[in-house]
Order: C-alpha cells, then structure tokens, then sequence
C-alpha cells in the first residue's frame, strides 16, 4: 500500500486515520507536487487530486472517505 500525499487539509485528514489505525507504518508515503501534478500522479488519479492511495492489487482511491472506509474496514480495531 503507498500513499501519495502532499501538504493539505484532505492528506492530513488520511494520514491521521491511518495513525488512529496503527497504519501508518504499514503504508508507504509518497510525496507529491500539489500545485502542477505530474504526468505519473494524473495517471494515478485523472483529478490530479490528493491523497490517493494505491492498494497492493494496484489499484487506486482518491477520496478522502473512501480510503478511510477501505482502511475502517480492513482494520476494524480500534474504533
């Protein structure tokens, strides 16, 4: 699992779930530019848009709640 995040209200928002989570040492963080995306993030996430998490299928969520529903979900404790 990697998360690309970058300075802001919506990764800080993820990064903290995944600590509540006990996550965030299980996911690789990857920085990313904000303000112009890179042609490689656009692939990742058409709406140049952060965070996006990519899963180990290689697969990739990009909004906020849906990360942390997928994150709720495949670590229920603590609540």
């Amino acid at each position: 699992m990697k998360l690309y995040d970058s300075i802001g209200p919506n990764p800080r928002i993820v990064r903290m779930f995944m600590r509540k989570k006990h996550r965030d040492a299980q996911a690789d963080r990857r920085p990313a530019r904000r303000r112009k995306p890179q042609a490689e993030h656009l692939k990742r996430n058409p709406h140049g848009q952060m965070p996006t998490l990519e899963l180990d299928d290689g697969s990739y969520l990009s909004e906020i709640t849906a990360i942390c529903e997928y994150l709720e979900e495949k670590n229920p404790k603590p609540r």
